[in-house]
């Protein structure tokens, strides 16, 4: 447990301190992929810290922890519209997929 609080801690408070993934790749030791799946594995955790772990490709790359409702809701807007444009672009896939029976 205290691992995890430390290595959530190694993830900066404020967009503009954010981190990239080679840095978190270079100070935890592990690659690019461990990395992301290490954030996936601290965003599906319930924190107490009262923080979200956001990122972004635009602008400032990177992680970052925040309790900004407005960067929240930046970076859920900006996950939204990734996850719809993925849905879409699976769509003729699966219609080739039923075709296909």
């Amino acid at each position: 447990m205290n691992e995890i609080k430390t290595i959530r801690n190694d993830i900066p408070i404020g967009r503009e301190n954010a981190v990239s993934r080679e840095q978190l790749s270079f100070l935890w030791n592990c690659t690019g992929r461990e990395v992301r799946a290490q954030i996936a594995s601290l965003r599906n955790t319930v924190s107490s810290d009262g923080y979200a772990i956001l990122s972004s490709t635009a602008g400032t790359e990177g992680y970052w922890r925040s309790d900004n409702p407005v960067e929240i809701k930046q970076y859920l807007h900006e996950m939204e519209a990734r996850a719809k444009s993925t849905f879409r672009a699976m769509k003729e896939a699966k219609s080739v997929l039923r075709q296909k029976g």
